[in-house]
């Protein structure tokens, strides 16, 4: 009964050796996989950094096939698409980015800006609005600028004033927004603070 016992004792210590085994070793090849698909991805980024969007899609691709789950590389697949002009496939990209990390605002301002490129004004709007509530977002006057220039393709002047306006708020030489609330002013007699804050901006300069 013992000796039983003790071959049971045996096995059963055999068996959870080799389980741990495996799970060991399955833990490093998933370690080389992550380490591979940050390689790739950072190649990518240097790719697309120099406008090489094909050869960085290639990468970006072989990335994604060793760590889907990287929710900056999904963003990097969706701007890759958007460059290449195909919002069609860089919106799925993005939503599986936030489905990751929800929070990641980078990639809500480039869902809304693929929104955009397909004119769909009221979606690009829903994003870029939870972008501007982000209070740890990097850069807000883009989405306040992008909000600009939604309704102002709405055809709603104030509102694309007001945001424009927000825009200058967080950064006062933005030039894109001055550029833009210029426009709104000079075809349909909004506000002129745009003016005085160009006239400001080209003194900065000087």
């Amino acid at each position: 009964m013992r000796q039983n016992m003790k071959k049971i004792w045996l096995v059963g210590a055999g068996c959870i050796l080799a389980v741990s085994l495996l799970l060991s070793c399955a833990s490093k090849n998933i370690e080389k996989q992550i380490y591979q698909a940050e390689k790739y991805r950072q190649l990518g980024e240097l790719l697309f950094k120099e406008g090489k969007y094909t050869s960085a899609l290639k990468e970006f691709l072989k990335a994604e096939a060793l760590n889907p789950n990287d929710y900056f590389l999904q963003n990097d697949l969706g701007l890759t698409y958007l460059y290449k002009k195909r919002p069609d496939l860089a919106i799925p990209r993005f939503k599986k980015a936030l489905a990751l990390k929800d929070d990641y605002s980078p990639a809500r301002n480039n869902l809304g800006n693929a929104y955009a490129e397909k004119r769909e004004w009221d979606k690009a709007i829903e994003q870029y609005k939870i972008v501007t509530e982000d209070l740890l977002y990097g850069t807000p006057q883009y989405a306040f600028s992008n909000l600009g220039l939604a309704y102002y393709e709405k055809k709603d002047y104030r509102l694309a004033e007001k945001y424009f306006l927000e825009s200058l708020d967080v950064q006062k030489d933005f030039f894109r927004s001055l550029i833009w609330s210029g426009e709104n002013l000079h075809d349909h007699g909004t506000s002129d603070r745009c003016y005085h804050q160009a006239g400001k901006s080209r003194s900065n300069s000087s």
